[in-house]
């Protein structure tokens, strides 16, 4: 059976993303696993040859499974009506979270754990859990539901088209509309110093920015089928215009790296910012 992952340490985002996995394990029929790590223990626990105690990690060990059952508890996990495996992992949060999640569909973290600052928006664990899974991966806000709307950034990358097929299939699991953006901005010219004469007419670039829309969603017509789209081109900066338009969403989906990015970074910025700023959970795709 295909599984979600989620991670919890107890803290307010975490048992949101908890919900949200428990509502989105239902919602495709599939089973849920439930991962939170220990690592950090008092030296004095620690024996000469770096190992910790038996009886110490015995009682840790026993002590998370616990707090990790009262989680499951209090957020009545049972109601769902979706199987659910637990598992306390002895390892750093990310490391755990990316292990487990290694062949799952979807790995699913809060924005930011116990261990943030409050003014980081986004969680060093989360950060490495977008950087580095496999699978999709879904950052989640506690917030109240949007509306039944999905927005998804599109540019014509790889990594946009695997994110669209992510969207579309999730659109028709939840009965919700599909809203296609692609960003578009001026062009940089004379080495990236912008002179306005240099600029082709702005409605040639509006056109050719709504064509590019319109040639994703024909090119994903079959997918797309039976799904209520809208299709907006917008000038601006890529994040904050994604952002913008899911301010009232559901979900916020975007492929892991753009056209504008390098291939040497795993993360692009466009999806780090909605990741960090977004109001909504955002979900995160990489290219197939």
């Amino acid at each position: 059976m295909t599984q979600i992952v989620v991670g919890v340490d107890g803290s307010p985002e975490s048992k949101a993303a908890l919900v949200w996995a428990l509502d989105e394990a239902r919602l495709r029929g599939v089973g849920l696993r439930v991962v939170s790590a220990w690592h950090d223990v008092d030296l004095s626990a620690v024996d000469a040859s770096g190992f910790v105690q038996p009886e110490v990690e015995s009682a840790l060990r026993e002590l998370g499974e616990r707090k990790l059952a009262d989680v499951l508890a209090d957020v009545n996990a049972r109601r769902f009506g979706v199987e659910v495996e637990s598992e306390v992992v002895d390892a750093p949060p990310a490391e755990a979270l990316l292990g487990a999640s290694d062949g799952a569909d979807l790995l699913v973290v809060g924005s930011r754990g116990r261990g943030g600052f409050i003014g980081l928006l986004l969680g060093s664990v989360s950060h490495q859990c977008a950087h580095h899974a496999s699978c999709p991966v879904a950052i989640v806000r506690k917030r109240p539901h949007g509306e039944p709307r999905i927005v998804v950034g599109v540019d014509g990358s790889p990594a946009a088209a695997a994110a669209l097929e992510w969207a579309a299939n999730e659109a028709r699991l939840r009965g919700s509309s599909l809203l296609l953006v692609h960003v578009w901005s001026l062009p940089a010219a004379a080495g990236g110093i912008g002179f306005p004469a240099a600029y082709p007419p702005l409605e040639l670039l509006e056109k050719e920015a709504e064509s590019l829309v319109d040639r994703v969603a024909d090119e994903a017509a079959v997918l797309l089928q039976g799904i209520a789209l809208t299709r907006s081109a917008i000038r601006g900066m890529s994040a904050y215009a994604l952002i913008e338009a899911a301010r009232d969403a559901e979900l916020l989906v975007v492929g892991s790296r753009g056209l504008g990015g390098f291939k040497e970074l795993l993360l692009g910025s466009v999806s780090h910012q909605c990741a960090a700023h977004a109001p909504c959970p955002v979900v995160i795709v990489r290219e197939k």
